[in-house]
């Protein structure tokens, strides 16, 4: 992990508070933010009962007391995948993949869901938070990822997915398996997403350290198609149990994201 001060933790923990609270406003309507309740049934009502779950509209249109009955809703349970290889060192993406990731944590110690990052199982929030904020955790390799154990986990992946075809597939074909839904976000640098270079310059390659110098614009539209190519891969598995979003690292404020993202959960 890289050394960094007590402030930059301390700003990296205000950073992932603020956002999550913000989204946490903005979804107390809703089923995440609310009571943890779901209607079950509508029964008569006895003496004795809470009449703040009376069934107001059923009286009206019966002149009898009906009570509401919810059921508790369960507890989620979120795995998180962190990709810390080479190529998530571009730009800012590794660092606002985890604002993201801490904010996710920040969101389900709140709402009382279990979280880990992958693979790790027994990190309390405060040594994620702490490790986060160092730009650690993370998976480096992807022949490290292998899930063996089916979970009702909804995973989450944060990567670029600038992956080989045979990873990717193996990658999300075995997460589709072993969870019970996959997001993938796929978080990229501005530059990543247009490709606004201009002139010659030296690419490398962060995975591999080859490099290569190119005039940007003769290699610009080739670059757009592979990228196009693969944000289809992925919304091609879009489906109940999948969900792809593209975020560009510090193009939009992260809590607006993170409210589009539960939103279209």
């Amino acid at each position: 992990m890289l050394p960094i001060s007590e402030a930059q933790l301390i700003e990296f923990a205000k950073t992932v508070e603020v956002a999550s609270t913000y989204v946490l406003e903005g979804l107390h309507h809703s089923a995440r933010g609310g009571q943890g309740r779901e209607f079950h049934s509508s029964l008569p009502y006895s003496v004795g009962e809470d009449i703040k779950f009376l069934d107001w509209k059923r009286y009206a249109a019966t002149e009898k007391y009906f009570v509401n009955r919810f059921q508790k809703e369960e507890k989620a349970g979120w795995t998180i995948l962190l990709d810390s290889s080479e190529s998530m060192t571009y730009g800012n993406k590794a660092h606002w993949a985890r604002f993201w990731a801490g904010s996710l944590f920040f969101l389900s110690k709140v709402w009382g869901d279990s979280c880990s990052l992958f693979p790790e199982k027994n990190f309390h929030f405060d040594e994620t938070i702490q490790s986060l904020s160092h730009l650690g955790g993370g998976v480096n390799k992807l022949s490290e990822i292998h899930f063996d154990v089916p979970s009702q986990d909804r995973l989450i992946i944060l990567s670029d997915f600038f992956w080989p075809n045979s990873e990717l597939n193996r990658i999300l074909n075995s997460a589709s398996e072993n969870f019970s839904s996959v997001s993938a976000l796929q978080i990229l640098n501005p530059e990543e997403v247009s490709f606004k270079f201009s002139g010659v310059i030296e690419f490398s390659d962060l995975e591999s350290s080859e490099k290569l110098i190119l005039d940007s614009r003769s290699v610009r539209s080739a670059y757009l198609k592979k990228l196009a190519e693969l944000q289809n891969a992925l919304d091609k598995r879009t489906s109940e149990s999948f969900f792809h979003m593209t975020l560009a690292a510090q193009d939009e404020k992260l809590e607006k994201q993170l409210m589009k993202f539960f939103e279209r959960l």
